[in-house]
């Protein structure tokens, strides 16, 4: 091994392989087959008794249950969320600059891409929204008019959507 400088790697390499070849031919693989299923028949009189104790674990409601969806699918609380997210979802794209949100009105500084103002104006009529959008230096115009009804689109459509999510009641009462 003297004379050859490089063998003393191979035969390292060699046995390296060697020990791990041994290592491994002592490793099998079982293959068990599962157990078979576990099938319970029960009589027509013990299917009846676990049908009545199931029964007599459900006691009546305690108080009425929470309303997570609106009947309307439209939630006055999602209003400002809807605005916000409608700003970037649709062909006129605006942000928020400001915001009032009362108990049935609603008012909302925009600010359209273009840097156009706009002003949408909300309110809350027997569950529905009612919207009113006003855009650009010249709201009469008929391109205004168009980018301020499909804000009012676009709105209407983030409503919705927030609506068929469900609202979860928050975690610590508001009386505490």
């Amino acid at each position: 091994m003297a004379c050859c400088p490089g063998m003393s790697a191979v035969w390292g390499f060699c046995a390296v392989l060697a020990g791990s070849a041994s290592l491994l031919s002592g490793c099998t693989i079982q293959h068990n087959p599962p157990a078979p299923a576990a099938t319970v028949e029960l009589t027509n009189a013990q299917g009846s008794r676990i049908r009545t104790v199931m029964a007599e674990g459900v006691g009546p409601a305690t108080q009425p249950p929470e309303a997570l969806l609106p009947a309307s699918g439209i939630r006055w609380s999602d209003l400002s969320r809807a605005v916000r997210s409608a700003g970037s979802d649709g062909p006129v794209h605006f942000g928020v600059a400001a915001q009032e949100v009362g108990s049935k009105t609603a008012m909302f500084e925009l600010t359209t891409m273009k840097g156009w103002p706009g002003v949408l104006r909300a309110r809350h009529v027997d569950g529905a929204v009612n919207l009113r959008v006003r855009i650009g230096p010249y709201p009469s115009a008929p391109a205004a008019e168009s980018e301020a009804r499909s804000v009012e689109r676009q709105v209407h459509r983030a409503l919705a959507s927030w609506g068929r999510k469900p609202a979860v009641p928050p975690l610590i009462p508001a009386d505490s």
